[in-house]
């Protein structure tokens, strides 16, 4: 979930999802559902974090991240330049300063 000037909280094929500064520092954790099935309580880790940015930019990159256990292993995901690369992120949704 990364912060957005406005809450979207459809997911993504990646797991991307935008929600607004007000409700990312409120300190929302996500409903997660998998094939139907509510996995919420599997999740163990949840993070906020922020990547770093240049005062050029224009956007921010904080993120509420957490991860979904498979088969009791944690499966390292994209990290964040390969998932904008792929255009997963959408740049022009993210916070703008």
């Amino acid at each position: 979930m990364f912060l957005s000037n406005k809450n979207d909280f459809s997911i993504n094929e990646y797991g991307i999802g935008y929600i607004d500064r007000r409700t990312f520092n409120d300190g929302f954790y996500p409903k997660i559902i998998q094939t139907g099935n509510d996995i919420t309580k599997q999740i163990k880790e949840y993070g906020k974090g922020a990547s770093a940015t240049t005062s050029e930019d224009a956007y921010s990159f904080n993120h509420l991240s957490f991860h979904i256990l498979d088969s009791g292993k944690k499966v390292d995901g994209k990290d964040i330049e390969e998932l904008i690369r792929i255009k997963a992120i959408d740049t022009a949704r993210l916070y703008k300063k």
